[in-house]
């Protein structure tokens, strides 16, 4: 499932036109892609939630029963280099995948067939500038409490973020 916003506005305008090429791009069959996700401060930590509807927020992380989860990270500290008319903030778009599913016609271990499949999306948005790629729970994690990810970047799964500089408008 796509979850969208309605007429979203700034990064989340930019974040939503690559959530939608992801959703519409990726032959994955049964995906669940999510826009900008907050970081919720609970008693254990910070938590990745994502807005799916009406007032509701929900927990995300890797989810056994679809093919992939998708979201986006964005940094906490945008920054301007023309006095407001254009900002910049790092986004990490990050993929939770399960290869056998997403590949079925694919004998060895697919992850490479993945970050290509989610570059090519996410390179359809020229305000998005790709950086690079980043591996590893705790690097994509960074700050949040992931002890509920209990499987960890082995097969059939694949956990990355693609990496870079999302550009955007603030309309005032």
């Amino acid at each position: 499932m796509n979850y969208t916003i309605t007429n979203p506005k700034g990064i989340d305008e930019q974040i939503q036109s690559s959530q939608n090429d992801l959703f519409a791009g990726l032959d994955w069959g049964n995906i669940d892609v999510f826009g900008r996700i907050r970081k919720n401060p609970t008693t254990d930590g910070f938590i990745p939630e994502a807005y799916i509807g009406g007032d509701e927020y929900r927990e995300v992380y890797l989810n056994d029963e679809v093919n992939a989860t998708i979201i986006f990270i964005k940094d906490e500290n945008p920054v301007t280099d023309d006095f407001g008319k254009f900002w910049f903030s790092d986004v990490k778009c990050v993929v939770m995948v399960n290869l056998k599913q997403a590949f079925t016609n694919i004998n060895h271990r697919a992850d490479t067939e993945a970050q290509i499949a989610v570059i090519k999306q996410l390179e359809k948005n020229k305000m998005f500038t790709i950086t690079g790629i980043e591996e590893g729970i705790p690097n994509i994690f960074q700050g949040f409490n992931f002890s509920k990810i209990t499987t960890d970047d082995m097969q059939p799964y694949h956990i990355f973020a693609v990496l870079g500089s999302m550009k955007y408008k603030i309309y005032c």
